[in-house]
């Protein structure tokens, strides 16, 4: 038995249509977040996030398998693993006549918090609520409303929180306002299990990636070793009075090293050059530019992003 926040261990889960073949939603995926660490679980829609999520909150039966929260099983040990997690899920469930004080209060007693324990008001200044801690929840914002599922999520301060598409229908302000509380939370040792379809969320708050595809998990790896998955560093430079007779110079220019490619740009004076960083560096492209008598006039670095990522690798899984 694990005792980390998150232990999935060969988890299935299969549904049989009264009519049409068997779909198998989840097929044998095992995964772990450990204490203190934010992990990224990506799909695209229909991977099985949501039932995966479903699972883990006691919300979907799974076909087989194993989930541990803080080592507890959830079929053997319900309640203790229940206590032992936050979960914010993607749909947005409140009741509108009650205020986010009352709502707090009202899950903090379900967790068994006596009244004297209760930090309701301090919980909801962190996440910016106390000034709507007595207004109806009806009259929140959506982005408020995610902030209270939050809060009503951590009122037991559980070691594992589980984000389901938090920051869905945000917005930016919103939404790195509610980055910032789940660092805090982070920083406090409290573990992340988050879910989302904008890769900029995974990229700035994950350590850990996992990428699910078709129901099986096809990358579980920390992030800084996952982008080194794709071997490609880009240069884009900008070159006096380049035109279609110059990029074919520089393509020749080029030939002599290998897969250095050379991309047009919807720019007339800038050019982007491609290369593996296992193979090369950046350096050798800004030699060969002046060798070969080029006048650089501008020119920037990019690194691979996840999004990028993201497509390479369900790409190559299908």
């Amino acid at each position: 038995m694990s005792t980390a926040p998150l232990a999935i261990e060969g988890l299935s889960k299969r549904y049989t249509p009264k009519k049409g073949e068997e779909i198998d939603a989840l097929d044998n995926v095992s995964m772990r977040v450990e204490a203190g660490q934010i992990c990224a679980l990506l799909g695209e829609n229909g991977a099985g996030k949501s039932t995966l999520i479903g699972i883990v909150a006691g919300v979907v039966l799974k076909t087989s398998g194993k989930v541990f929260c803080n080592g507890w099983d959830i079929d053997s040990h319900h309640r203790q693993a229940k206590q032992s997690m936050g979960i914010v899920p993607q749909d947005i469930t409140m009741d509108p006549f009650f205020s986010p004080y009352a709502l707090v209060s009202l899950v903090s007693g379900m967790h068994g918090i006596r009244k004297r324990d209760r930090d309701v008001l301090s919980l909801l200044e962190r996440l910016g609520l106390r000034d709507k801690a007595r207004a109806y929840a009806r009259r929140l914002s959506g982005g408020m409303i995610r902030r209270l599922m939050v809060a009503k999520a951590m009122v037991h301060r559980p070691p594992l929180l589980v984000l389901d598409e938090p920051t869905a229908g945000v917005d930016v302000l919103l939404r790195r306002q509610l980055w910032e509380y789940v660092k805090e939370l982070n920083d406090e040792g409290v573990a992340v299990l988050l879910t989302t379809h904008y890769l900029e969320e995974a990229e700035k708050l994950a350590e850990k990636i996992i990428i699910l595809d078709k129901g099986q998990v096809i990358a579980d790896t920390p992030k800084a070793e996952i982008m080194r998955l794709l071997d490609v560093r880009t240069i884009e430079v900008e070159i006096d009075a380049v035109d279609g007779v110059l990029f074919d110079q520089l393509t020749v220019a080029f030939q002599g090293l290998p897969e250095v490619r050379l991309r047009a740009t919807a720019h007339p004076q800038r050019v982007r050059i491609e290369f593996p960083p296992s193979l090369h560096n950046a350096g050798e492209m800004i030699n060969v530019l002046h060798h070969k008598n080029f006048a650089v006039i501008d020119l920037k670095t990019t690194e691979p992003d996840l999004e990028e990522l993201f497509i390479h690798l369900t790409q190559a899984s299908s």
